[in-house]
């Protein structure tokens, strides 16, 4: 399958892949995915001063799928709780130009990401 210039970008320069040391404070951690049967994604952010600090992202599968993890990692990075409600699945599909047979990828990166704002709200 050909991967466009945005895709294979980001897939290159995976900035935040990983995870955080156990003993970082103000983590919260979620995993969208079926392990085995499906891509899987860990999403880990650090929140500091109501904000979005660092982010972390493990990933099972595809090229599409770490280029979307990699992608939401740097959008989110910065950003305060109320901007993460902006954002959609139909936002990263467009800024990647993911084709129709890998919004997967969108959709399990959004699922991560709806997790860890609820994550948020519940420890508030």
């Amino acid at each position: 399958m050909f991967y466009n210039k945005i895709i294979m970008t980001l897939f290159n320069d995976l900035k935040h892949a990983g995870e955080f040391n156990t003993d970082c404070p103000n983590i919260f951690t979620t995993q969208t995915g079926i392990p085995g049967q499906s891509d899987v994604l860990q999403l880990q952010i650090q929140v500091i001063s109501n904000k979005i600090n660092k982010v972390k992202f493990k990933a099972q599968g595809g090229i599409t799928t770490l280029a979307t993890a990699e992608y939401l990692a740097r959008l989110i990075t910065g950003m305060n709780f109320d901007q993460l409600s902006k954002i959609n699945s139909k936002n990263i599909v467009n800024a990647l130009q993911l084709p129709m047979q890998r919004i997967n990828a969108a959709l399990l990166a959004i699922t991560a990401l709806k997790n860890i704002i609820r994550e948020i709200d519940y420890d508030r």
